[in-house]
């Protein structure tokens, strides 16, 4: 399988909690993202990212941003995930692309396990952000 193709025009909140904030880098819309604690800038997460921070979302991106850019990030709640999704079925941050979210079938060797969110219908899902915070051996 593969990282979802995920349309960002039509990521859209159903029902749910926003943040807003600054890029630190480019973000597109439904890209996984973290708040750096340093600089504190959202940046897209990667779940075998060398950066300790990147490597558990905390939220979705909800629009594109350049850096230095504002970008509404969601934080909890269900959301229009602008791909298709399996009902039931859950996904993760992924390793192979920065942002990405994965079937969890893709966990591979040196991804840290991050649970992302898990589908609702074909085009909805619930954002259940849970790091296990250990890699897969």
């Amino acid at each position: 399988m593969s990282d979802l193709s995920i349309t960002s025009a039509n990521v859209v909140v159903v029902s749910g909690n926003t943040s807003t904030g600054t890029t630190g880098a480019a973000i597109t819309a439904g890209q996984a993202i973290y708040r750096d604690p340093v600089d504190k800038l959202w940046r897209p997460a990667k779940a075998n990212s060398a950066t300790p921070a990147a490597q558990a979302a905390s939220a979705i991106s909800l629009n594109d941003a350049a850096v230095g850019q504002p970008v509404t990030a969601m934080t909890s709640g269900t959301y229009t995930v602008g791909a298709t999704v399996t009902v039931g079925g859950v996904y993760v941050l992924s390793g192979a692309s920065a942002g990405g979210l994965a079937p969890i079938a893709d966990l591979t060797t040196g991804w840290y396990t991050q649970t992302a969110l898990i589908g609702l219908t074909s085009a909805t899902a619930k954002l259940v952000l849970a790091s296990a915070g250990v890699a897969v051996p």
